[in-house]
């Protein structure tokens, strides 16, 4: 509501990710912002690290060959304090409002952005999923998941798998790797990018 009041009085909004929750409130603000002549930016700052910007670079080039698949892994903790910090926090829904906070829709959601960027076919496209396949799990307290999987056949013709989950003994950095049909990379927070 509050972007769509920003589209309406001509202003350009940057949102943090993820925008929203749902396709359908994706698609509205789409429309809206193309009315009202806005500009909306989501923050999904990964794309522009030097290191991923290589990583693609490589990818276009076929430095590793053909992209195969892309998998993706983020072993987090979170404990009772993390939950408690917001009304939203673990929650599906709020005061009618679609939440859905779990690793794939928040804390996580850079890993599938990352995903969707490196499959793409040029230096700076996206691929779109085609088909997707999901699950959710859920070792809190809480009403949404703290632990994703999902699969998918991206339009580029590669096959992503990430495992997400906030519910790990202690955090480990997010690891891609990323399989081409001559080669490998593997982009890690610790390590930066190797082949």
């Amino acid at each position: 509501p509050i972007t769509m009041s920003a589209f309406e009085r001509g202003i350009h909004v940057f949102l943090e990710k993820p925008p929203v929750v749902r396709i359908q409130d994706y698609r509205l603000l789409e429309e809206r912002a193309a009315e009202c002549g806005c500009a909306c930016v989501v923050g999904f700052h990964d794309i522009a690290r030097r290191e991923i910007q290589s990583l693609k670079k490589a990818i276009v080039e076929n430095s590793i060959g053909k992209l195969k698949s892309i998998q993706g892994y983020a072993f987090w903790r979170r404990t009772d304090r993390y939950y408690a910090r917001s009304s939203w926090a673990g929650k599906l829904m709020v005061n009618g409002h679609y939440v859905l906070d779990g690793p794939m829709n928040n804390s996580c959601a850079h890993l599938l952005n990352l995903a969707c960027f490196l499959s793409g076919t040029t230096i700076d496209g996206f691929s779109k999923p085609t088909v997707v396949q999901g699950e959710l799990y859920r070792a809190a307290p809480t009403e949404s998941e703290d632990t994703d999987c999902v699969r998918s056949l991206m339009e580029s013709g590669v096959r992503v798998c990430l495992h997400l989950t906030q519910a790990a003994r202690r955090s480990y950095p997010r690891v891609l790797v990323v399989t081409g049909e001559s080669g490998q990379a593997r982009f890690s927070d610790a390590e930066g990018i190797t082949f």
